[in-house]
This record gives structure tokens, C-alpha cells and sequence, in this order.
């Protein structure tokens, strides 16, 4: 774990949409600020994040977003400040 990360993207094993949704992140994050967190490892992440991943968390205050998520659907999530974004 990168403890100077401040966003984390839960993911699983050969998930195409977590690759493109990858993709799409790293056009706004550096990955040095990313951490991947494969969510087959917990069993709690895992039954309650299934059916919603890949999902971005920002880590300054725990905000959210789901995928499908679009190019200015992050952009809003990743430039809001202070705030919690709403789950998408």
C-alpha cells in the first residue's frame, strides 16, 4: 500500500471494465497517487462492492463513484473540494 495515495480503486482479477476504468483515472491521476485494491482478497468489500465495480474513493473524504463513469463525471469527482461527492 502506498501510504501517500489519495485515491484507491477497488478492482478484481481480469476485470475489463476496472482495465478501462483504469485507463480513464490515469489521465488525471498520477499512479503514484493511486492505490489498487483488489477487492476477491475481502470477503466484506467483495459482497457489498460486487455489482459496483471498479469504484474510485478519494481518500480525503471518502467520496465515491461507481462505474460507469465518464470523462467529466471524474473530472467533477476528482476537482470537487471539501465536500463528499454523491455516489454515482
Amino acid at each position: 500500500m502506498n501510504i501517500f495515495s489519495t485515491y484507491k480503486q477497488l478492482t478484481t482479477s481480469h476485470c475489463y471494465l476496472c482495465e478501462i476504468a483504469l485507463r480513464l483515472v490515469l489521465q488525471f491521476i498520477d499512479i503514484e497517487k493511486l492505490e489498487i485494491f483488489k477487492i476477491t482478497n475481502d470477503e466484506y468489500l467483495f459482497n457489498i462492492s460486487e455489482n459496483r465495480i471498479p469504484i474510485l474513493i478519494r481518500i480525503d473524504n471518502l467520496g465515491e463513484i461507481d462505474w460507469p463513469f465518464n470523462r467529466k463525471q471524474l473530472e467533477r469527482f476528482i476537482t470537487l473540494k471539501d465536500k463528499k461527492p454523491a455516489r454515482s
